[in-house]
């Protein structure tokens, strides 16, 4: 698969790949007979409501899983690449056979990727009831690091995939405030910003010290 991201070898006969440019759309229509698993990049679910900023509802990250089944019955929903993706794309007749022939496996990655996706939408939520808009940001960027980080001389270096608009909504915040909220962390010496795009962790342990749950979120990472 692209970007290092692995799949047993039963899951990718299951279907064709899908390659999305960042910024394109995925349009599963309602009752689509297909499910797509995220081989790499990242795509938002978002809320476009008339004369408004796109609400970000959900992250898809690398091995999620997405049918038009598990989508919010809300008009305005979209599925935007954030990133480069590649998806694989199974049609349900060829993952039932594939399930009846060889269920173990097949059944275990689709069922430990919804649990996953429902842990981290749990934490999300938790997050947002519970963190300060600095709390959210740091347990974000934790995140981030840990799925997508290369360790460097100075830290932990990765890409962000959310623009600033796209964080501040997921997060709950506005665009001001997200900005103001980063600029005390890089004051901190904790991270730091390469243009829009590129993220320096400068001092995990302490960046961890901003957020609550630091411990659950790198657990989350670990597990996918």
């Amino acid at each position: 698969m692209k970007d290092g991201i692995s799949l047993p070898d039963e899951v990718k006969a299951l279907g064709a790949l899908v390659r999305l440019r960042r910024h394109a759309q995925l349009r599963p229509a309602p009752g689509e007979d297909a499910i797509y698993l995220v081989a790499s990049g990242v795509l938002l679910l978002n809320h476009s409501a008339r004369n408004a900023v796109p609400e970000v509802l959900q992250i898809y990250l690398p091995r999620d899983v997405i049918d038009a089944d598990s989508l919010p019955r809300i008009d305005d929903l979209r599925i935007n690449a954030a990133t480069e993706c590649y998806l694989l794309r199974i049609k349900p007749e060829r993952l039932e056979e594939a399930i009846r022939s060889n269920g173990g496996s097949v059944c275990s990655l689709i069922m430990s990727r919804r649990a996953a996706m429902l842990a981290r939408q749990t934490m999300h939520v938790a997050n947002l009831a519970n963190l300060s808009g600095e709390a959210r940001i740091a347990s974000l960027i934790l995140d981030l690091a840990a799925r997508f980080g290369v360790k460097c001389a100075d830290g932990i270096a990765f890409d962000l995939p959310l623009s600033r608009t796209e964080m501040a909504s997921y997060l709950g915040l506005n665009a001001d405030t997200l900005s103001r909220l980063m600029s005390r962390l890089k004051t901190k010496g904790l991270v730091a910003f390469n243009g829009r795009r590129h993220a320096l962790v400068r001092d995990i342990a302490k960046l961890k010290e901003e957020s609550p749950h630091a411990a659950a979120i790198e657990l989350g990472a670990q597990a996918g």
